[in-house]
């Protein structure tokens, strides 16, 4: 059993298939429930997305540092990036009730991600972008 995944990437949404495939690895291998895996990988696909897309570095150079630990009845992602300051836990809410023609285009991704997450937290340190997630594994489905 391996309780802990971590990697570092230059975001490429090429990179997203590789992600998929060691996050899939690792649930096996700690027999973490198929769909808490498969919610963790939609997750990971919306936030590496949005750092490929949106996550701009001062010296045109973007890292990403991902960890995955497995705790007492949970998963933790944790995603580390030198890109532009964001924190998504602020970021307003989508009104996913209006109308399609009304709606604001964006943010329903992150939406997504905060209403898939039982824990969401961010914070700027030493420059970097911090955004931890957690995800229950405890839980019957």
């Amino acid at each position: 059993m391996i309780n802990e995944l971590r990697f570092s990437l230059a975001p490429e949404l090429s990179d997203i298939g590789n992600l998929f495939r060691m996050i899939e690895t690792f649930g096996e291998a700690n027999k973490v429930p198929e769909p808490k895996v498969y919610v963790v990988n939609l997750m990971l696909d919306e936030l590496v997305t949005n750092l490929v897309m949106h996550g701009n570095s001062n010296d045109g150079t973007l890292t990403a540092d991902i960890r995955l630990q497995l705790g007492a009845g949970g998963i933790t992602l944790t995603v580390a990036d030198d890109g532009q300051p964001f924190d998504p836990t602020a970021a307003a809410a989508p009104d996913v009730d209006a109308a399609l023609e009304d709606r604001q285009v964006g943010k329903l991704g992150l939406h997504f991600v905060k209403s898939l997450a039982d824990h969401v937290s961010y914070r700027l340190e030493n420059g970097r972008n911090l955004l931890t997630i957690s995800v229950e594994t405890d839980t019957k489905d």
